[in-house]
């Protein structure tokens, strides 16, 4: 690019310059940029207030947010409880698993699954001496009924980026569907399997595509639905490939496995179900914990992971009883508005959502005041580096071609091209920097190239 030498001429002039060459390259797009040094100092300012779609780059927000309200080592917990009492082996009433927000119970992301929860419990259970219960198996989501934000498309609402968050969750609150492709493009797909097995019916209109083109196939469902139908294509290819749904109701599907799993293992109860009312007086047998939030937040970053966004965001004031969306949505606007953001919109904590709102100055001042935290080094090492193995997506790769030392968060949807994050210069500097591009028509990755050589060149500056 070859336009840094004029930087420390003026920071109005390298705008103008900058916003010339957008302005050629990407013609009819809405940009706004912004870098600032380590002292706060902008030093690249362009559209900078002008509130764009960021999508999944929010994370950063949700993040931060979390990190404020509940600290680096805060777990969430499961807790495995009855009512009555304990005669001869015999539990004459009922067994609760109650959930308190943890999204990564039997998660794969932690090297977990379905089973080896379920057995823990099961161990649990049998260590205080149940052999049998005259009452029902009950899944206990009653401090939250939540559901997913409402401007959220139809056709993502059944995938697992989708997934709905419930108290009680399993597996991500998502499954899988494999499916084999046909020999020819067009020919229809056959669903071999379903891992874990679903009640739900499913209307198969994929088709065969062309080989190396991936998934392009969409759940059509909706919560509590008994039907999905999944339209689209996946690219023809030799073994089963996989698409992974959201679980319409994970509560009643978490109690129906639980109840199941106790039965093969001996211990029989008289049905199961879904509490979700407060329900008084139960005695505790084991408290299951998450993985600290920490751990969370990098999953959530580097793999730009929905679910935990949403989660997170629904939790993060868990401690002052805060939970749910609406009432985390007002204290996050509190948070926003103590670090001097005042002009946004942010309805979900993923960025799935097109009705999200916020200027690269908003994200500038955030991740300023990101430095001057304790928890700076957990959030700066949640994001994605050049290479990074962790990551998942094309933003991976971002800073490689040019070798520069960034870390950072990205956003996509149609049209839609954020990134926001760290670049640290080879004097050891450490700048801020956002860039959101909405209505591109270009290929996203002259948008990539564009950004990586614009910070290739503030890095290397002398």
């Amino acid at each position: 690019m070859n336009i840094l030498g004029i930087l420390f001429f003026s920071a109005k002039l390298f705008s103008y310059e900058v916003s010339n060459l957008i302005n050629d390259k990407f013609p009819g797009s809405v940009w706004s940029v912004s870098i600032s040094d380590s002292k706060g100092v902008r030093i690249l300012d362009l559209n900078s207030s002008s509130l764009l779609v960021p999508a999944s780059s929010i994370k950063v927000i949700t993040a931060l947010y979390s990190l404020e309200k509940l600290g680096e080592d805060y777990r969430f917990k499961t807790e495995i409880l009855y009512s009555g009492k304990i005669d001869k082996g015999v539990l004459k009433g009922d067994l609760y698993v109650k959930g308190y927000g943890d999204m990564t119970l039997g998660s794969e992301n932690f090297n977990s699954d379905i089973d080896s929860v379920l057995s823990e419990i099961f161990e649990s259970v049998k260590k205080i001496g149940i052999k049998k219960i005259d009452g029902k198996i009950y899944a206990d989501s009653s401090i939250l009924d939540d559901f997913q934000e409402g401007s959220w498309e139809w056709q993502d609402i059944g995938n697992y980026y989708a997934s709905r968050v419930t108290a009680l969750s399993i597996n991500d609150n998502s499954y899988k569907i494999y499916f084999q492709t046909g020999k020819q493009i067009g020919d229809k797909t056959k669903i071999v399997k379903i891992e874990p097995d679903m009640d739900i019916k499913f209307v198969n209109e994929v088709l065969t595509g062309e080989d190396k083109t991936g998934d392009n196939s969409y759940i059509y469902s909706n919560p509590y639905m008994d039907t999905a139908i999944i339209k689209g294509s996946i690219g023809r290819t030799e073994g089963l490939f996989a698409v992974k749904g959201s679980i319409p109701d994970p509560p009643l599907y978490f109690a129906k496995m639980f109840y199941g799993f106790l039965y093969k293992n001996g211990i029989k109860a008289e049905g199961y179900g879904v509490l979700k009312d407060k329900k008084e007086d139960l005695k505790l047998i084991k408290t299951l914990y998450s993985p600290p939030v920490s751990e969370i937040i990098k999953i959530t970053n580097k793999k730009s992971f929905n679910f935990y966004a949403e989660s997170l965001l629904r939790y993060s004031g868990i401690k002052e009883n805060e939970i749910g969306l609406l009432k985390n949505l007002k204290s996050l606007g509190s948070y926003l508005n103590s670090v001097g953001v005042n002009n946004f919109k942010i309805v979900d904590g993923s960025g799935l959502s097109r009705r999200n709102l916020l200027s690269c100055d908003g994200f500038i001042k955030v991740l300023n005041e990101a430095k001057k935290k304790s928890y700076f080094k957990t959030f700066y090492d949640s994001l994605i580096s050049p290479g990074d193995s962790t990551a998942k997506g094309h933003i991976k790769n971002f800073g490689l071609r040019k070798k520069i030392n960034t870390r950072v968060k990205s956003g996509s949807l149609n049209g839609i091209r954020s990134y926001v994050g760290y670049l640290e210069d080879k004097k050891g500097e450490i700048y801020s920097f956002c860039f959101i591009a909405n209505n591109y028509t270009s290929s996203p990755k002259e948008i990539d190239d564009f950004w990586e050589d614009l910070l290739f060149d503030l890095s290397t500056q002398k």
